[in-house]
């Protein structure tokens, strides 16, 4: 899912160099508010949800100077910086919320049969650096009117500079 069509130009080519078939992978134009559960599969026979790789921007425009020269020339300065007025890690508050409320609705969707959250599920969150605690509280247990889930710490990535900027967690849930 991304806001961007040239960002979706690109993620399909990729997976086309990869091989990828339509059935592994699926592309959406959109954002986390406004995700529902139609993204999902509708109209495929089964779809099966096994990874969400998600990289959100997640600085401010005041950590400009932080941010490499390539990065902010060559980057789309929508995919670096916050817009939504809730900070550096407010996205990720929207998207916790959000995946719950997609996982609820697929839990009592009429329409199970076509979807499959995976046991093995893992969703992949870029981070920016010096958020690992703050993006971790936002995920530690999250409810919403009509699931309550919890978002299992797998592992965190690092970069060759040893710092943690991937978070890797497993969607448990249950319906209220």
């Amino acid at each position: 899912i991304d806001a961007s069509t040239e960002a979706l130009a690109i993620a399909q080519r990729n997976a086309e160099l990869h091989s990828l078939t339509d059935d592994e992978i699926t592309f959406e134009q959109g954002d986390f508010e406004t995700i529902d559960h139609s993204v999902f599969g509708v109209g495929k026979e089964k779809s099966n949800i096994d990874v969400i790789l998600c990289n959100p921007p997640y600085s401010s425009v005041s950590e400009i100077h932080r941010l490499s020269t390539s990065n902010v020339m060559y980057e789309p300065h929508t995919a670096l910086f916050c817009s939504n007025g809730t900070g550096p890690t407010g996205n990720y508050k929207v998207i916790s919320n959000s995946l719950l409320r997609v996982v609820g609705n697929i839990e009592r969707s009429s329409l199970n049969a076509r979807y499959n959250i995976s046991d093995e599920n893992r969703c992949i969150f870029e981070i920016g650096h010096g958020q690992e605690n703050d993006v971790k509280g936002i995920f530690m247990k999250k409810k919403t009117s009509e699931v309550e889930g919890r978002f299992h710490l797998m592992t965190s990535l690092r970069d060759h500079n040893d710092i943690v900027r991937c978070l890797v967690y497993k969607i448990d849930n249950k319906t209220s």
